[in-house]
This record gives C-alpha cells, sequence and structure tokens, in this order.
C-alpha cells in the first residue's frame, strides 16, 4: 500500500515540526505544558486548553510552557530549537466564550501560538493557523473557506460536542469530498489506536485529533483516579454516556445544543431515575466531591471523566512518546 500524499498536508502546513499526522486537542483538565511540551517532542501539535481561564490564568500557563521548552533546550521562537525546528503548539478556544467574554478580544491579543483551536467560526488573525472543530456536514462545507484545518468531530468523541449528529467514520468521507482540499481535514471522536487512524486516512483525512488516548498518558494532567476509571472501562458505547447534567451542576453557560460524554457514574445514573434531584441533592454531591483538596475514589463518582467511545481499547497508562511511537508504528504496518 502507498503512502497517502495527504498525509503530509499537515506538515506543509505547520512545517517540519509536524512530523505525524496527529494533533493532541484542547482538553479541559488534561492539557497542561508537560503534555503539550511531550507531544511536541514527539512530533506532533498539541494544544493548551484557554476553557474558562483568564487572560493572566492563560498567559500563566503560556509562560509555564514557554519556560519548560527553555529548560529543554526547546524554543517556540522562529529561530527554533538546539536541532532548527521550532517547538509546535497552540491554544484551544471556546469561541461562544470569546464572544460572551469582555476578554475574548484581549485573549485572542495577548495569545501568540501559531495555531488556534476553535469550536466555531470566529475571526482570523495572520500570525495564527486556525483549525476550526465543527460537527456537521454542513458547518464543515459552510468554514471550509474561513479555516486553514477543519476538525470534523463525531458523536463518539468525549467531552463537549454534539450528540445530535453523526458519527465520525460516515461524515468524513462526505466532508471531504464536499469540502475538495480548501481546508486540511482532520477527524476526531473515538479515534484511539493507529488502525483508526489509518481508517481515517484511508477515507480521506489529512490527520487524527486524539484526545482521549492522550488523556490516559503520563503527562496528562489528568486526576491519577480518573486515569484508572479510563484504563478500567470497557465497551465504551455502553460506559459512557452523553449528559447535559454537568453544564448545570458546574454552572456553565454551554450553547444548548453541546452535550458531554464523560463515563457514566452514580450522578448520571440518579438523574435518570430522578431529574428533580439534579438541583438537590446531585448539586450538593458534586459541590462536595469538587471541593475535596484529597479526591478519593468515590468522588470520581460524582466527578465527570470526560472521555470518548473508543476508550474500550486503552490498555496502558503510558508517555506520549510512547503512544505516538505505537500509532505511528501501526501506520507504517497499514503502509502509511
Amino acid at each position: 500500500m502507498q503512502k497517502q500524499p495527504s498525509q503530509h498536508r499537515l506538515q506543509q502546513l505547520l512545517g517540519p515540526s509536524a512530523k505525524h499526522p496527529i494533533v493532541v486537542p484542547p482538553m479541559a483538565n488534561a492539557s497542561n505544558a508537560a503534555l503539550v511540551l511531550a507531544a511536541a517532542r514527539a512530533g506532533c501539535l498539541a494544544f493548551l486548553a484557554a476553557g474558562y481561564a483568564s487572560v493572566a490564568q492563560l498567559c500563566t500557563e503560556i509562560n509555564d510552557l514557554i519556560s519548560l521548552s527553555k529548560s529543554e533546550s526547546l524554543s517556540p521562537s522562529d529561530s527554533g530549537c538546539a536541532v532548527g525546528i521550532p517547538l509546535l503548539w497552540g491554544v484551544g478556544f471556546l469561541t461562544w466564550r470569546l464572544d460572551q467574554s469582555d476578554e475574548g478580544d484581549t485573549l485572542l491579543s495577548e495569545v501568540t501560538p501559531i495555531t488556534c483551536f476553535k469550536l466555531k467560526s470566529y475571526q482570523s488573525f495572520d500570525r495564527v493557523k486556525i483549525f476550526l472543530q465543527v460537527q456537521t456536514v454542513s458547518e464543515a462545507i459552510k468554514y471550509a473557506d474561513l479555516a486553514d484545518v477543519i476538525v470534523i468531530q463525531g458523536r463518539e468523541a468525549g467531552g463537549h460536542g454534539v450528540g445530535d449528529t453523526g458519527s465520525t467514520f460516515t461524515m468524513l468521507p462526505e466532508v471531504v469530498a464536499a469540502v475538495q482540499k480548501k481546508a486540511i481535514i482532520l477527524a476526531a471522536g473515538g479515534i484511539v489506536t493507529g488502525g483508526q487512524a489509518a481508517a481515517a486516512i484511508l477515507l480521506g483525512a489529512d490527520g487524527v485529533v486524539m484526545g482521549t488516548r492522550f488523556v490516559a498518558s503520563n503527562e496528562s494532567a489528568f486526576h491519577p483516579i480518573a486515569k484508572r476509571r479510563i484504563l478500567a472501562a470497557k465497551e465504551g458505547g455502553n460506559s459512557t454516556i452523553r449528559t447535559r447534567i454537568y453544564n448545570t451542576l458546574r454552572a456553565q453557560d454551554w450553547p444548548q445544543r453541546y452535550d458531554f460524554r464523560i463515563l457514566a457514574n452514580s450522578a448520571t445514573n440518579a438523574f435518570v431515575e430522578n431529574p428533580q434531584s439534579l438541583q438537590t441533592s446531585l448539586l450538593a454531591q458534586f459541590n462536595a466531591a469538587s471541593n475535596s483538596t484529597e479526591k478519593q475514589d468515590s468522588d470520581f463518582d460524582m466527578i465527570a471523566i470526560a472521555c470518548g467511545e473508543g476508550v474500550g481499547l486503552i490498555n496502558d497508562i503510558s508517555s506520549v512518546e510512547k503512544i505516538v511511537a505505537k500509532v505511528v508504528s501501526d501506520l507504517e504496518t497499514f503502509g502509511m
């Protein structure tokens, strides 16, 4: 099997640092400087998660990344690192939040990464590459001329997304055919193995976005108990659930179309049995677990653990370097 020419388009856009067609997305409570740097060292693009951060918080996180990169003889400057290749990283924004926040423009103007991962259209900045995540074929077509990269995210994906949309592998070829090279196309949702990545590339993707697999890495900021629960989970189609209850429990103003795929837990089970408990007993239990300074295993019966349907394919918690090496080895097995 011949290597797919489209596999190289991400590297053409981002430069030699993007050695592999693998992207680590911005993930709340997981995407820290250590994870982003480890991915960069392994030849992949990774994103910090702006999420609900203030300008000061986000700039602190970016400075941590820059400091850590300098200590490892890497540099985010145009001059490149010790081996002549610049550090590759980005920042992911919730653009609906930028529209609502007085700090939105300041966040964008203060942050100077080479890439910016967004959940919908905002505005273009010459100094960044725009990665736009969409959840429908029609959105991909609508925004293809406005972004450098379109990420088509299926309902299998973990974390916030859209439940009433298609699956990754049914939407992907339709998006590829409709967009026709106007933008680079990445597939997201349920992809945790090199075999799945190869399948996406064969269907026309230029690369893949892998979130859950990198949540279960040594470098991820996810709590160790949460990582162990991810590792223990099987049959992701049954052990995970899409829900909106955590938007309420966390007092987060996500638009109504977005729900949240997590490991099913006591909170989601209780809500199914008694929806009225959301504002009473569930809220009290969630707050107690979230505010606990020393988390116990039982706290994660209430705390959300975001992960995709591919969670059952994760068999170990290892370094980012080893995860990338395994995915790349699998791709090479398929001739990519």
